[in-house]
């Protein structure tokens, strides 16, 4: 363990007092620790894991990797990689941190929903919206032209719902 502790210390580029002060511990506590010359304690493991994020396991044994993974890592690393905004990495973070009875809920959730979507969609085949305008130009082009639709449509049920010469509608 000492060879490991010895280890951990250069992969953090501490020195043995950086190192000791914060464990706790003196500079030349940690000389007789990575001597051999004297056994850790528990606690300086324990303290050791806790301040550097040692894996115990590691530090005991040599077993598996030295630091353990920081979920924050874990999540930087998803938002590279599939190139998640600010708000995806915090649904990520918000879902991961529930418990498996509120995740399965959610996921009956979110399936309910698509499945209402679906049935939308399968009784009005309506046309895929509109991109969201980016500029002021593009807003204001967007209201004419819905403004001009708007005014077609009406001017075409105005048309096939004339009245004959009785007053009555004629819906044809």
């Amino acid at each position: 363990m000492n060879e490991r502790i010895r280890k951990l210390r250069d992969a953090l580029g501490l020195t043995q007092k950086e190192f000791g002060e914060k464990i706790g511990l003196k500079q030349n506590t940690v000389a007789v620790i990575e001597s051999g010359k004297r056994e850790t304690s528990d606690q300086t493991v324990l303290a050791i894991c806790r301040a550097f994020n040692v894996n115990e396991e590691w530090l005991r044994n040599g077993a598996g990797e030295m630091r353990n993974v920081d979920a924050s890592d874990e999540l930087e690393a998803l938002a590279k990689r599939y190139d998640l905004s600010v708000q995806s990495q915090i649904i990520v973070e918000k879902f991961v941190s529930l418990s498996q009875a509120d995740q399965a809920a959610v996921a009956r959730y979110i399936k309910e929903v698509a499945s209402g979507f679906q049935s939308l969609e399968d009784s009005v085949s309506a046309p895929d919206p509109a991109p969201m305008p980016q500029t002021e130009e593009e807003a204001i082009e967007l209201a004419r032209r819905a403004f001009r639709l708007q005014k077609k449509a009406e001017a075409e049920s105005s048309s096939s719902n004339s009245t004959d010469s009785s007053g009555n509608l004629d819906a044809g």
